[in-house]
């Protein structure tokens, strides 16, 4: 099957690794000796993945107000073990704005930090672990807010393996844009499927093939033939069976 795009988003990644993670419960945390009404959810638990000589966790902390006032988050603490733990992370002041997601809420939002009555905050949350530096089995975290502080419940972190798949493309050279960060355009897309949030791409890549110079495309890029990458097969990253297939998209860009 060959896809006439100019630009190839790596969603075969994205599906396995989100089959990967579903597999996992979401994981409730409570603050037990903190009256302050908060909910603190991770969604899914992470599962640890290799790159760049280290080992990587991403996963999310949802948290949503349940008073009728404000709530403004001034610390961020990740511990290692149970509550008496090592801490792993730590983040204040605009470290925890630039790790924030508002859904739903204005992009002019003077202060991503400040959670309004009834409202919920997303913190896209990376750690990144140097080496063969063991990854925790257990995870807790302290968020800190203007007038009080909660401590999450560890969480156990997945322990099954990451799925281990083929390369999707071949020959010439291939630029891998928008690949896994804490900040890239895939990793912050949530979708709501069935009344539940997902990141579906959360490991996405959009593969872009190189030509001469290290151009994306020859003459006028309006045409779709004549980026490098048109018309380039897209191979099965795994044994599997096509169950359907439709062909009745076309990207344009300018």
């Amino acid at each position: 099957m060959r896809i006439r795009r100019r630009v190839l988003a790596l969603w075969i990644v994205s599906l396995a690794t989100s089959v990967a993670f579903a597999q996992s419960s979401a994981v409730p945390t409570k603050a037990p000796d903190s009256s302050l009404p908060v909910e603190i959810v991770v969604p899914v638990a992470p599962i640890a993945v290799r790159g760049a000589g280290a080992s990587h966790l991403f996963y999310e902390l949802h948290l949503t107000n349940f008073r009728a006032t404000p709530l403004e988050m001034t610390n961020l603490e990740v511990h290692a073990g149970d509550h008496d733990g090592r801490l792993l992370e730590g983040y204040s002041g605009q470290e925890i704005s630039d790790r924030l997601v508002r859904p739903g809420a204005p992009r002019d939002l003077p202060d991503k930090r400040v959670l309004g009555a009834g409202l919920r905050a997303i913190v896209m949350l990376h750690l990144r672990f140097e080496g063969t530096r063991p990854v925790p089995s257990r995870i807790w975290h302290r968020v800190t807010f203007a007038d009080s502080s909660v401590d999450t419940r560890p969480m156990i972190v997945a322990a099954q393996r990451p799925l281990v798949i083929d390369p999707p493309l071949r020959g010439g050279d291939w630029l891998a844009a928008n690949g896994p960060s804490n900040d890239s355009v895939h990793r912050r897309t949530l979708l709501l499927i069935n009344g539940e949030p997902h990141i579906a791409q959360r490991f996405a890549i959009d593969w872009i093939k190189l030509g001469p110079g290290g151009r994306p495309a020859h003459d006028d890029r309006s045409r779709n033939e004549n980026w490098n990458g048109y018309g380039e097969d897209v191979l099965a990253v795994a044994d599997g069976t096509v169950i359907a297939t439709k062909d009745a998209f076309q990207i344009t860009c300018p």
